[in-house]
């Protein structure tokens, strides 16, 4: 039986928006993180944190959505998207993919947040 996976949003203070991500992102389970930051793109100017601190793995698609998310959210007026508290395994993927390198990581979301504000 698969992981229980969820994709939890919630406005912070600043503002900033975190999406929460418990469980495998992988092709089944994308689509509900899709939802979500579908629905910070439509709020139009709040800068987004995605919280990996629950996420133990990311597959290809898991990832191309992170990575056009990002890219979406950046052409939009500015918008930012930024992760953090990505464990060994996830940080290693977007390391060799290159993404590490794109995409502002940081170790935790008091980093992220301060970055973000």
């Amino acid at each position: 039986m698969p992981a229980a996976f969820e994709a939890r949003s919630e406005q912070l203070s600043g503002p900033v928006r975190r999406i929460s991500v418990v469980g495998e992102l992988d092709l089944d389970t994308a689509p509900g993180l899709e939802r979500e930051l579908q629905a910070a793109r439509a709020d139009g100017s709040t800068p987004v944190v995605l919280d990996l601190s629950g996420c133990g793995f990311i597959d290809s698609s898991g990832l191309a959505l992170i990575v056009q998310s990002w890219r979406e959210l950046e052409s939009a007026d500015g918008v930012s998207l930024a992760l953090c508290c990505a464990g060994d395994q996830v940080e290693r993927l977007l390391r060799v993919t290159g993404a590490y390198d794109a995409i502002p990581i940081y170790d935790s979301l008091g980093d992220a947040l301060d970055a973000l504000r």
